[in-house]
């Protein structure tokens, strides 16, 4: 079998359309029509012409280094602003990495992203024209069922309250999965606090003294103990309290009327 030679000058062209442009080596192989395998020997060692021929580029830049840094400082840029919301992107697998892409294709050098991401092209192109799973297709079935189930609740039911009724209606679904749904939808549930009630202190009315604030200071005069609070035990404890303080011109206490009511409840 003839071994096909080819010419160093062909060989810095492929090495080119690979490194420098960007292409996959599927893409470049397919274009010059050479075996993946002996382009991808001549990108992993690179021949002397195309060493020469990087030399040379880097050079003729040298003769303009406004150019060359603008060029580096807008890739440095580039990178930052990709990296400022990317780095996470890394750690959703490669369909993370393709719907990142997607969003901001526009923005960058499709080639530049699929360096970043380490990603080929026609991977990309793939993955964006392919059509949705049966896995995105039931979950967009399930979203139209949670935003209209959010409504009919009024906003108040769960993912646990959820997930039986979903299951009623035939989804295969689970809680997990609603959660996960719901969030990306943007969807939560309405805390609503529990009414307490409180005094009205917007009004017109004259306001009374607060007598017991004045009065009292929080110290026990007497006190007795038993196994009910009939009234032979507020007897006592009412006699020791007339002994300990007699009652000197109005004094009004509410264990006093506590005491004077079970009293005459009694009587």
């Amino acid at each position: 079998m003839k071994l096909t030679t080819y010419m160093p000058e062909f060989r810095a062209k492929a090495v080119e359309l690979v490194l420098a442009q960007g292409l996959t080596l599927e893409e470049t192989a397919k274009r010059i029509a050479i075996p993946k395998g002996t382009l991808a020997n001549w990108v992993a060692r690179p021949s002397a012409v195309a060493i020469r021929e990087r030399q040379a580029a880097i050079a003729s830049l040298s003769l303009k280094p406004r150019l060359r840094c603008c060029a580096k400082n807008w890739l440095s840029s580039a990178w930052r602003r990709k990296c400022k919301k990317s780095h996470r992107v890394l750690c959703e697998g490669v369909a993370g990495r393709y719907a990142f892409m997607k969003s901001v294709r526009l923005d960058y050098p499709l080639g530049l992203l699929c360096r970043v991401f380490d990603v080929s092209r026609s991977g990309f192109y793939a993955a964006v024209e392919c059509p949705p799973s049966r896995r995105a297709q039931a979950d967009e079935r399930l979203k139209v069922a949670i935003k209209a189930a959010h409504v009919q609740t009024r906003e108040t039911y769960g993912p646990s309250r959820l997930q039986p009724k979903f299951v009623a209606q035939g989804f295969d679904t689970g809680r997990d999965r609603i959660v996960r749904l719901r969030q990306e939808l943007g969807l939560r549930c309405k805390q609503r606090r529990k009414f307490k009630a409180t005094t009205n202190s917007r009004h017109a009315f004259a306001v009374a003294e607060y007598l017991l604030a004045v009065l009292l200071n929080g110290r026990t005069i007497a006190y007795a103990s038993g196994s009910s609070d009939a009234s032979p035990l507020a007897w006592p404890t009412f006699h020791e309290v007339l002994k300990s303080r007699p009652p000197s011109g109005a004094t009004t206490h509410r264990t006093f009327l506590t005491v004077l009511t079970k009293l005459l409840g009694a009587l």
